[in-house]
């Protein structure tokens, strides 16, 4: 759901304007992998209380603009002794986004989801699993109703945004261009998918060290989304959810409730991430990322949630 910038096509544009020959980055590598490459791409992911490992395959195609990429799911490793609620859960959001393409720039940052016939029952079917522990069979029944034409206007850009957060997440330091001891922030916007409001992220990067011998530099990314936005952000995301319940239940005005009923919810998101980069392909061939999020509504104790991601993407020998 992100709307990423493109660092390092940005960074080449302005060099372009630039009459005298500017000084050449410390780190400023293209993505770059080979023609007919496949990149096994593995998600180690601790959020929700479960600890997964999901692998996929991802196959790039030169374009244009960047890359068209084939998405499958490999394989999904859940830890043993889930109850049946969880394990469907976490197996709907991850097959949600296999067997699909996206396109993506040359940064490989996820621009567009290429939504197939099936996207609406698949978004249908994660959300029927993630309210199978909290909501009686009826109530269930109405999330089909409220999920199907939410999916039905989701747009390309924004499934991508929603759908493909993790891979945003390593492409984030792809294409950066960064020197020693100089941090720089961005601003960027995230679009919300069910509102017309978008919200403020600020993004610093900071190179910590380039090893031409061992072909990797280690970057590090802290970004903040802006609490006053994200509290707007959710609120209309709330009710986005709420008009698709009016129009599923003939209850026009819950919408406007929902949102009158949320204004008092705060958030904090904070994301910090360590990447090793590859020098060779200009991939991060590692992520370690951890994101707190904090949320209190009205006079109740806030609530803190740690999420903590392994990436790796490495070549598979074809």
């Amino acid at each position: 759901m992100i709307d990423r910038v493109m660092i390092g096509l940005a960074a080449g544009a302005a060099a372009l304007c630039v009459a005298s020959a500017a000084a050449a980055k410390d780190y400023d590598v293209p993505v770059r992998p080979p023609a007919g490459s496949v990149i096994r791409f593995v998600l180690d992911e601790d959020s929700d209380g479960v600890a997964k490992t999901a692998t996929f395959e991802m196959r790039p195609t030169a374009t244009p603009g960047g890359y068209r990429v084939a998405l499958k799911l490999i394989s999904l490793k859940l830890p043993p002794g889930l109850d049946d609620a969880v394990h469907l859960r976490e197996i709907a959001r991850k097959s949600m986004i296999s067997d699909v393409t996206f396109d993506a720039d040359r940064t490989m940052k996820p621009l567009r989801l290429n939504l197939g016939g099936d996207f609406t029952s698949r978004l249908v079917t994660i959300y029927e699993a993630e309210t199978h522990e909290t909501l009686p069979p009826e109530a269930r029944a109405m999330v089909g109703q409220i999920m199907g034409p939410l999916a039905q206007g989701l747009t390309p850009e924004a499934g991508a945004q929603s759908m493909l957060e993790h891979f945003q997440l390593v492409a984030d330091a792809q294409g950066v261009a960064l020197d020693l001891g100089k941090p720089t922030t961005v601003q960027v916007m995230m679009p919300n998918p069910l509102a017309p409001t978008p919200l403020k992220v600020g993004r610093t990067f900071a190179l910590k060290s380039v090893d031409a011998a061992a072909g990797r530099a280690s970057v590090s990314m802290r970004e903040v989304i802006d609490p006053n936005a994200l509290g707007t952000f959710s609120r209309e995301a709330a009710g986005g959810i709420g008009n698709a319940l009016g129009k599923a239940t003939g209850q026009r005005h819950v919408g406007a409730k929902t949102r009158q009923a949320l204004r008092g919810i705060n958030a904090t998101v904070v994301t910090a991430c360590d990447y090793q980069m590859d020098l060779a392909t200009g991939l991060a061939a590692k992520a370690d990322c951890q994101r707190t999020s904090t949320i209190s509504f009205g006079t109740a104790p806030p609530q803190t949630k740690i999420e903590r991601f392994a990436i790796t993407q490495a070549l598979v020998a074809l």
